[in-house]
């Protein structure tokens, strides 16, 4: 008799269903689980994203200051320079221009150049850092693409 009934169009059906809602229920767990991943990672990202700002802040304060020091610099030499008393050297323009270079703009550049390779290796290292923190974590939840996500996480670790 069940065997009567399985064989029957309406039991063939009825065992399919009960197959297909056992993959949903299943599927349904794994994006549950991807859900929460993906939210931690939101977190995560967030918490990145308001460190980086921070830090950047910091590095741009830094060019500010080398900035102000050679504005503040300008200032004094020009005061300085433009009176009728140094009209002999204004109409010198080579040694009015090597005074400014040496007064005003000496190390602003090498300062500016070290702020921009500090900040830019620090960008690329916490970015890195956390490339790899969200890959690591995202391979160790149960989710719907863990071999996907495993096979980037060999490209980056």
């Amino acid at each position: 008799r069940v065997n009567a009934k399985m064989l029957s169009p309406l039991g063939v059906a009825e065992s399919l269903l009960d197959t297909a809602e056992r993959r949903l229920e299943q599927r349904k767990a794994t994006l549950a689980s991807d859900l929460a991943t993906i939210d931690l990672v939101e977190q995560n990202m967030a918490s990145f994203r308001k460190d980086m700002d921070r830090d950047v802040a910091f590095e741009r304060l830094q060019i500010e200051k080398a900035l102000d020091g050679m504005v503040r610099r300008a200032d004094t030499f020009f005061e300085e320079r433009m009176t009728l008393f140094q009209l002999p050297m204004l109409m010198e323009a080579d040694k009015f221009k090597a005074e400014f270079q040496s007064e005003v703009m000496t190390g602003v550049t090498e300062r500016l150049d070290d702020v921009v390779s500090d900040v830019s290796s620090l960008v690329e290292d916490r970015a890195r850092n956390q490339a790899r923190a969200v890959l690591l974590f995202g391979s160790a939840s149960r989710g719907a693409f863990a071999e996907y996500r495993g096979n980037v996480i060999r490209s980056y670790v």
